[in-house]
């Protein structure tokens, strides 16, 4: 079960993780090279990585999820509901202990280690654990973000402050969320009031704000007045640099560029605050891995690099743009290199989806087309098996109805009969069985039980009524 993430951490951790419904379930093996460019890919129950040019280069280990490998060389995985982590060999080095991983900053496709710690998830708290998997700060957070710049967001009774690797307070716990380091500046809440500081908690930008975003690699960042709503530029120095005659101004990306919104179209700005995409989208993501991001214009996605170039074709359904170079149609699963090319392509066969290369060989499954198509023979046939029975069950509960109904024709509200029940007992005698008046209190044609009340002992009981005025035995409760 995943924990229960702050609602004012939702807007940021949206371009950090995916929800695990939009993971892939991926696996290893030992033909990986430590720097090679790999695409997870899942599908039919199989998963599989493969290079820049659809080479299939890592068969499949039976996880739920597995994430990108980070720079330590271990990926997170899941399997029943518990997380661990595996190698490049594919063998799993950290065991399947614990409940969620933590996401790493500004990426979608990965998960667990940042700087040589990992934040992982157990009985309702957050701790860190190391590469062997020892737990180096102990379980003891609400939630925590991963480390960057070497000191880590985390909350603890309601409040947020920051530590470092050895788990000691930088930061005292005295904010209302604070945000992890980028390029060397934290976003922090106090009360109704945001601002920047360094990683020492050094103020940077007064906390009086109504916005303030991430700063950009050349040293500025973004905050909204709150007296007139305006969004300005501020540099490190806290200083307001230039006004930006915005509607809406998020956050720098790692690359400088910051998304900006003006009578319902999106563009993108430089830390000058020049517009160098045009305001042309209806909607837009931050630029996250590769400097890529998703867009969409005239009611199409599509992927732009950070000069606006479009990187892949329009399509109708969004793009994931996941590590280590590949983007991929959320629709058709279909996969493009960087470079736009299209590497990885899906089929159906006998109703069956699959992926295929170039050379139109099937990948994943990994069946022949006669295996495929015996097994989606085989389905349907269960299929049919099954609704068969489903239909017979229906018709044989309709007839129980119809019986039911006919032998409640002679019942009603109010009447009475003859009945048997218990009378007596104790721990010297046995209870004895009498006759007694019962009257109807109500009753269902369909299912045919009937609810009566003794008229002696005002105890109620169930019958049916095709025992009604048979004498049945009827036990009181």
């Amino acid at each position: 079960m995943s924990p229960q993430i702050p609602s004012k951490a939702k807007s940021y951790l949206t371009r950090t993780m995916l929800s695990l419904s939009a993971m892939l379930t991926m696996a290893v093996s030992p033909l990986v090279m430590a720097n090679t460019d790999l695409m997870p890919y899942c599908l039919g129950g199989e998963c599989a990585y493969f290079d820049t040019s659809g080479n299939q280069v890592i068969k499949p280990l039976n996880f739920d999820s597995v994430y990108n490998f980070t720079d330590n060389g271990l990926a997170a995985v899941s399997k029943d509901g518990q997380w661990g982590f595996i190698d490049k060999s594919g063998k799993l080095v950290i065991p399947f202990q614990y409940d969620y991983v933590g996401p790493m900053e500004y990426s979608v496709t990965k998960k667990g280690f940042s700087e040589g710690l990992a934040a992982v998830y157990k009985d309702g708290q957050w701790g860190f654990i190391d590469k062997s998997g020892k737990l180096v700060i102990p379980y003891q957070f609400k939630y925590a973000y991963s480390f960057q710049n070497g000191v880590a967001s985390v909350s603890k009774d309601d409040k947020w402050g920051v530590i470092d690797k050895t788990g000691r307070t930088v930061v005292p716990f005295q904010f209302n969320l604070v945000y992890p380091v980028v390029n060397g500046v934290m976003s922090a809440q106090k009360n109704d009031n945001w601002g920047h500081m360094d990683s020492t908690g050094k103020e940077v930008t007064p906390i009086h704000f109504k916005v303030a975003g991430d700063f950009g690699i050349k040293g500025f960042g973004m905050v909204q007045n709150k007296a007139d709503d305006k969004f300005a530029l501020v540099n490190k120095s806290g200083e307001i640099v230039k006004a930006l005659a915005f509607d809406m101004v998020k956050g720098f990306s790692r690359n400088g560029l910051a998304r900006v919104e003006r009578s319902g179209k999106w563009g993108f700005i430089d830390q000058s605050g020049k517009v160098v995409i045009p305001l042309q989208f209806d909607e837009e993501k931050a630029f996250l891995e590769n400097d890529l991001a998703s867009v969409k214009k005239d009611g199409l996605y599509y992927i732009i690099d950070e000069a606006g170039n479009k990187v892949v074709p329009f399509s109708l359904n969004e793009y994931t743009v996941y590590s280590n170079n590949f983007i991929k149609n959320d629709n058709d699963g279909t996969v493009f290199n960087r470079q736009g090319n299209k590497i990885l392509f899906t089929k159906t066969i006998c109703n069956t989806k699959v992926l295929t290369n170039n050379k139109d060989a099937i990948l994943l499954p990994k069946k022949t087309e006669q295996q495929i198509c015996k097994e989606a023979a085989n389905r349907k046939v269960a299929e049919e098996q099954q609704q068969a029975e489903q239909r017979r069950q229906a018709e044989e509960a309709k007839k129980q109805e119809e019986r039911n109904s006919r032998e409640c024709d002679h019942v009603y509200v109010g009447k009475t009969f003859r009945g048997r029940h218990l009378v007596g007992g104790t721990m010297f005698s046995s209870a004895f069985e009498t006759s007694t008046t019962f009257v109807v209190t109500g009753f269902s044609a369909k299912t045919g039980r009937v609810s009566v009340k003794n008229t002696e002992t005002n105890k109620y009981g169930e019958t049916y009524c095709s025992q009604v005025g048979r004498n049945p035995f009827i036990a009181s409760y």
